[in-house]
């Protein structure tokens, strides 16, 4: 019992509330007379012709007030600081050049494809390339004279040597 009357006086609270909210979202809609601003009583301000500004001397504060200690300031010399010396120019030391080095590569070896042969058995194809006049019989990822067979595809093969890749087409 004690129960259903919180839960009904909630229930009461949360309709009102939603009900507040709700008027006034929709109040503005519903008016019927717009506010009006009245500018003319703006223009008739006048600013004075001169403006005199107010000079006070600002002391330092004697007492901090965090600390609650007193502060004499001290008086120092007020002559200025003047440096006659001229700074020294940097002495430039000249940075050594490093000799280029001149890397010879070696010329791509003649690389020709003529085709490959996907057996039954085996997954891997076998490949007939020609190498420097050299005809080779080899599977993938093998070693034929410092070239690498790279990828296989229908009508080419990529080849690397020495960090350099080619993709030869196939002879016919």
């Amino acid at each position: 019992m004690m129960k259903k009357k919180i839960n009904i006086i909630l229930l009461i609270g949360v309709l009102g509330l939603w009900g507040t909210v709700i008027y006034k979202y929709i109040s503005h809609f519903f008016q019927a007379k717009q506010t009006e601003i009245n500018y003319q009583n703006d223009i008739s301000t006048k600013l004075p012709a001169k403006i005199e500004k107010d000079t006070f001397l600002l002391s330092s504060l004697s007492i901090d007030p965090f600390l609650k200690s007193r502060n004499e300031p001290k008086i120092e010399n007020t002559k200025p600081f003047v440096n006659n010396s001229l700074p020294k120019p940097k002495k430039e030391i000249p940075k050594p050049v490093k000799p280029v080095k001149i890397i010879e590569e070696t010329p791509f070896p003649d690389v020709k494809f003529y085709g490959y042969i996907k057996s039954q058995g085996n997954e891997e194809e076998l490949i007939l390339v020609r190498i420097n006049n050299h005809l080779f019989k080899t599977r993938l990822n093998a070693d034929c004279n410092g070239v690498l067979i790279k990828k296989i595809y229908r009508d080419s093969l990529e080849v690397k040597f020495e960090k350099r890749k080619l993709i030869v087409i196939r002879q016919r």
